[in-house]
C-alpha cells in the first residue's frame, strides 16, 4: 500500500516536469504528512503548482526548496490542515482509531513489561515440609530399626528385592478368606509358605521393634543397603532433581514410600500363616503372626502421609478379617487368655486418618511456595513458568533422567508460558486464598474423621464433596492438580472400625458362650458383655442386626445399599463344581456411602424380602428375580464354612 501512494505521488511529480531537488522535496513533504493516498497525491499536486509558479518568475530551484522552510514542519501544517478539513464524523472516527493505536501500543508495552517482571521472579523456598514430617515421626531404640528386617527378609542375594512374593499377593490375600473351612486352599497356601519359612521366621520378629525407621530420603552414601533394596539399579543421580533447581530440590512429592508395598506383603504372609495356623490348632503361633502383622500395620502408618495411612487401614483390616474367620471356625481351640489378649488387640485396632491430612496440608504449603511468588507476608501471585516446569515435572517419568532434566532446565514451552504470565497472576487465586481454602477443607476433613457422630459426619462429607468439585472450575483449576478427592478416606477408619468391631464380637460370642453355656439373646446383650456399642460407628444407616440361625450367632449389616436382605446375597455367582453360591459385595457398606460428589449409593430404592422373612444367609437370587445388585454384608456368622467381606456359601444352607 506504501509502495503504491509512494508511486503515485511520484508519477503526479514527475508530470510537472520540475528539477530534481524540488521533485525530492516534494515527495518528502507529501510523504511525511502521513495522509491517506488520494490526500497525499492532492499534497504533491499543489505543491507542483506552488514550485512551477516560483520557476516561472524566474527564481532557482535551490532557492524555492531554502525558502519552503523544514519538511517535517511543513508536512505537520499540511496535515493538520487536511484533517480539519474533513467531514465532522470522519475526523471522530480517525481519532478514535488514533487513540486507541496509541493506547492498544500502551498496554501492549504494559503486559510485555509485566510478563518480564513475572519472569524474572522465582520462587522462594522458606518452608522445609520434609523437615516438619521428620520431626514427628517415632525414633527407634536399642532394638533397632524394623526396616532392616524387611530388607533382610526380602531381599535376595544381590541385595534387590525377590519377585517371587509380589506375584502371589494377590491370591495369597484371597487365601486368607478360605482358610477356615477350604481344606484344598490351606493345602496351596501351606505349599507357597513353605518357601517363604525363613522370611516368615523374620518377619515374627517385627513385633519386637516397634519403629520402622525408614528415612525420607535414601542416598547410597547414607543407606547403601536400603538403596539396593529400594531402588536396585538407580543411582543417586537418577532418583534426585537437577542440582540447584529451586522448584524441585527438597520436594515432599520427591518422598517415595517404597516401604509400603514390603509392609503389606510382610502382612500378606503373617495373616496367611496366622489363618493356617488357627485351623491347624497352633494357636501359639497364631497369636505371634497377628501380634507381629499389628506391628506391620503400624509400620505403614510411622510415615503420617495419607497414603500411609490408608495402607495401615487396608492391612488392619485384613488382620480383623482374619481373627474373624479364625474364631468363627475355630474359636474353641483358643484358651481363654489369648481370647483376651486378641479382644484387646482388636479393640485397639484404629487408625487415626486425621494425621494424614495434617501431611497433606504440609504437601500443599510445599507446593505453593513453589509454584507462587511470595511478598514476604504469606501472599503471592501464581507464576506460569514456575507452575508450567512443576506441572510437567511431577508428570514426566521420574526413571528418565535426561527428560526430566531436558523439560526443567530448557524449559521448551517457556514461551506460552511466558505470554500467559500476566494473566495466570491475574486470574488465578492468590497464593493465602488457595493456601486458606485447601487448608479449611483438609480441616473439615480431618475433624469429620474423627466426628463423634457418624450420620452427620457422612452428611457433610457429601456436601463437602458437591462444594469442592463445583470450586475446581476457571480460575480455581488450580485446585485440580494440588487436592486429589479425600473426602472418602475421611471415612476408612469407620470402615476399619466396622471389620474390627466384628472381630471384637466374633471373640466375645465365644467368651459369653464359654460364661452362660449359651448365646446371647440379642445384640443389646452381647454389647452389655462387651461394655460397649459394637457396629464400628457407622450410624443409625448401618446398624448391625443379630439373630441366631439353627442355633448359630448370625450378625450382618445392610450393605451400601442400606436395604436391610435379611441377611441375603444379591450377587449370584457359580462356585466350585458348579455349586450355587451367594458372592457378597465386597464394598464395605459403613465406608463407601458417599460416592462420587453427589453421594448417591446404589440404583435400588425397595428391600428385596420382607422384614419379618426368614433369615437364610447365602440364599442369592436368581438373575431374573432382580439380582444384580448389592446384598447384605455378614459380619460375623458362626461355623458358617465363610470369612472376611466377599464371603462365598453354600447357597441356602
Amino acid at each position: 500500500m506504501f509502495g503504491r501512494t509512494r508511486r503515485a505521488v511520484r508519477a503526479r511529480v514527475a508530470e510537472a516536469e520540475l528539477p530534481q531537488v524540488v521533485a525530492r522535496c516534494i515527495e518528502q513533504v507529501a510523504r511525511s504528512t502521513r495522509l491517506r493516498p488520494a490526500e497525499q497525491i492532492d499534497v504533491a499536486s499543489e505543491l507542483a503548482s506552488h514550485f512551477r509558479e516560483g520557476l516561472a518568475a524566474g527564481r532557482g530551484a535551490d532557492e524555492l526548496v531554502r525558502d519552503f522552510g523544514d519538511v517535517r514542519r511543513s508536512a505537520r501544517d499540511i496535515r493538520r490542515a487536511t484533517i480539519a478539513k474533513r467531514h465532522v464524523a470522519d475526523r471522530i472516527i480517525g481519532g478514535a482509531c488514533m487513540w486507541s493505536l496509541r493506547a492498544g501500543s500502551v498496554l501492549v508495552a504494559g503486559y510485555l513489561a509485566w510478563a518480564v517482571s513475572l519472569q524474572f521472579r522465582e520462587p522462594v523456598i522458606s518452608f522445609d515440609g520434609r523437615a516438619a514430617i521428620e520431626a514427628t515421626r517415632p525414633k527407634p531404640g536399642a532394638e533397632g530399626r524394623a526396616i532392616d528386617l524387611y530388607r533382610e527378609a526380602f531381599a535376595g542375594a544381590d541385595g534387590a528385592p525377590r519377585t517371587d512374593l509380589g506375584e502371589r499377593e494377590i491370591a495369597l490375600e484371597a487365601l486368607v478368606t478360605r482358610m477356615g473351612y477350604d481344606g484344598a486352599a490351606r493345602v496351596e497356601a501351606q505349599a507357597i509358605l513353605a518357601e517363604f519359612a525363613p522370611q516368615l521366621a523374620i518377619l515374627r520378629r517385627l513385633r519386637e521393634r516397634p519403629v520402622l525407621g525408614m528415612p525420607l530420603t535414601l542416598t547410597s552414601a547414607t543407606e547403601p543397603a536400603l538403596m539396593r533394596f529400594f531402588h536396585p539399579g538407580w543411582s543417586d543421580e537418577s532418583l534426585a532433581s537437577p542440582a540447584g533447581h529451586p522448584l524441585v530440590d527438597g520436594s515432599m512429592l520427591g518422598i517415595l514410600l517404597p516401604q509400603l508395598a514390603t509392609t503389606r506383603s510382610g502382612t500378606r504372609l503373617l495373616v496367611l500363616d496366622a489363618a493356617i495356623a488357627a485351623a491347624e490348632g497352633r494357636t501359639a503361633d497364631f497369636m505371634v503372626d497377628i501380634e507381629s502383622a499389628l506391628a506391620s500395620a503400624r509400620h505403614a502408618g510411622e510415615c503420617d502421609f495419607l497414603i500411609g495411612l490408608l495402607v495401615e487401614c487396608a492391612q488392619r483390616t485384613l488382620i480383623a478379617h482374619t481373627v474373624v474367620s479364625a474364631i468363627e471356625n475355630h474359636g474353641e481351640r483358643f484358651d481363654d487368655a489369648s481370647l483376651s489378649t486378641l479382644r484387646a488387640w482388636m479393640a485397639d485396632n484404629q487408625c487415626d486418618i486425621g494425621r494424614g491430612f495434617e501431611a497433606e496440608e504440609l504437601l500443599v504449603r510445599d507446593v505453593l511456595q513453589r509454584v507462587y511468588s511470595d511478598d514476604g507476608s504469606g501472599d503471592g501471585v501464581l507464576l506460569a513458568h514456575a507452575a508450567s516446569r512443576w506441572e510437567r515435572m511431577i508428570a514426566s517419568d521420574a526413571t528418565t533422567k535426561a527428560s526430566r532434566k531436558g523439560v526443567l532446565l530448557e524449559d521448551g514451552a517457556g514461551a506460552m508460558a511466558f505470554l500467559l504470565s500476566p494473566v495466570a497472576a491475574s486470574l488465578a487465586p492468590s497464593r493465602a486464598e488457595v493456601r486458606d481454602a485447601i487448608l479449611s477443607h483438609y480441616g473439615r476433613l480431618r475433624e469429620l474423621s474423627r466426628s463423634a457422630d457418624p450420620d452427620a459426619a457422612r452428611a457433610e462429607l457429601v456436601a463437602i464433596d458437591r462444594e469442592f468439585e463445583a470450586r475446581k472450575t476457571g480460575p480455581w483449576a488450580v485446585l485440580e492438580w494440588i487436592v486429589p478427592g479425600l473426602s472418602r478416606a475421611a471415612l476408612q477408619p469407620r470402615a476399619l472400625r466396622a471389620s474390627s468391631d466384628a472381630a471384637v464380637a466374633a471373640i466375645a460370642l465365644e467368651q459369653f458362650r464359654r460364661a452362660e453355656r449359651r448365646w446371647p439373646a440379642d445384640l443389646a446383650e452381647l454389647e452389655r458383655f462387651v461394655g460397649r456399642p459394637l457396629g464400628g460407628a457407622g450410624g443409625a444407616a448401618f446398624a448391625w442386626r443379630y439373630a441366631v440361625v439353627d442355633g448359630r450367632p448370625l450378625i450382618h449389616d445392610p450393605g451400601i445399599d442400606l436395604l436391610d436382605d435379611r441377611a441375603r446375597a444379591l450377587h449370584p455367582d457359580r462356585g466350585v463344581e458348579g455349586a450355587q453360591i451367594a458372592r457378597l459385595s465386597g464394598l464395605p457398606g459403613d465406608g463407601a456411602v458417599a460416592v462420587g460428589a453427589d453421594g448417591r449409593v446404589t440404583n435400588r430404592r425397595e428391600p428385596t424380602f420382607a422384614p419379618d422373612s426368614l433369615l437364610q444367609p447365602g440364599c442369592a437370587l436368581e438373575p431374573a428375580q432382580g439380582g444384580a445388585a448389592d446384598g447384605d454384608v455378614i459380619r460375623v456368622w458362626w461355623k458358617s464354612r465363610a470369612s472376611g467381606p466377599q464371603r462365598e456359601v453354600p447357597a441356602c444352607e
